[in-house]
């Protein structure tokens, strides 16, 4: 495929019954839901993780994002309730099937702009991006 490099661990690709869903399953907090609907499209703050993930030979993990169709690290919205270790480890396994291990702490992403989004339905938030690297267990499956 053109602009994805050869030496990718997994190219794994989930197909969706169109936008709702992958917007809901991008977002699925019921924390954010209540939120969200108190204040409306109104920005909020949001706590997200990235994770850099590589097996044996340094290929690195990607996946194809649900809401834009671009390639991507696997990461996410963190849960209340879980630390960012554990949002990484999960989001890494719901949307690659890879279980993973993290491995180091790579950096903290706040820059108002660039971390700025607007949703089609006008929701916006702002992402406060933890940024982990890993390294692959072995492979379970995905949806």
């Amino acid at each position: 495929m053109p602009g994805i490099p050869s030496d990718l661990l997994r190219i794994h690709t989930r197909v969706w019954t169109g936008y709702a869903r992958a917007y809901e399953e991008t977002i699925v907090s019921e924390t954010y839901w209540k939120v969200r609907a108190a204040l409306g499209p109104q920005t909020l703050l949001m706590v997200g993780v990235g994770l850099i993930v590589r097996d044996e030979q340094g290929r690195i993990l990607l996946q194809r994002r649900a809401d834009n169709g671009q390639w991507a690290q696997p990461g996410g919205a963190m849960d209340v309730g879980e630390s960012a270790q554990e949002c990484a480890v999960r989001e890494a396994l719901e949307e690659t099937g890879w279980r993973v291990e993290i491995t180091g702490f790579l950096g903290i992403y706040t820059d108002p702009v660039k971390m700025h989004m607007t949703y089609p339905d006008g929701n916006q938030v702002q992402v406060l991006a933890l940024q982990f690297e890993g390294r692959v267990i072995e492979y379970v499956g995905g949806e």
